[in-house]
């Protein structure tokens, strides 16, 4: 549903949408340029908890990207599917790093890269809990139209 009524989406949304756009891009640049820079390891992305390398590790991170521009677009374009999309991947999201934490806290090999997870955990749900506070009212409006 798109919202032409006059009503205007808030700035920050917006921008939030804005630079999910950019951030999908460097995440498609990435998964589709050479090798990790400065890094002697494979390629590797994380899948719902799940550490994948190689070729299925960006195929997962292509993946992400589409789905940041597939939320990104439907925001910028005011479209209510953007807002549902956008709190479906940033739930996604938080239950895809605790279940990497659970999966791999154990795993002396990955204990640097469950320490990233435990520090970007909080931002994670930040920005879940800020995307379901600014959606809300306006999936609220859009569904009492």
């Amino acid at each position: 549903m798109n919202d032409d009524s006059g009503n205007r989406w808030p700035l920050d949304l917006r921008i939030f949408g804005a630079v999910c756009l950019v951030w999908a891009a460097l995440l498609l640049l990435r998964a589709f340029s050479g090798a990790q820079p400065g890094s002697s390891e494979p390629f590797q992305d994380v899948i719902l908890g799940v550490k994948l390398y190689g070729n299925p590790a960006r195929l997962a991170m292509a993946l992400q990207a589409l789905m940041f521009a597939a939320f990104s677009i439907g925001i910028l374009a005011r479209r209510r599917w953007g807002l549902v999309l956008a709190r479906i991947y940033w739930v996604y999201v938080g239950l895809s790093q605790l279940l990497f934490m659970a999966i791999y806290f154990h795993d002396d090999s990955q204990r640097g890269h469950v320490r990233n997870a435990e520090v970007l955990l909080p931002a994670m749900l930040l920005i879940l809990f800020y995307i379901w506070y600014r959606t809300g009212s306006l999936l609220n409006k859009a569904r009492s139209k």
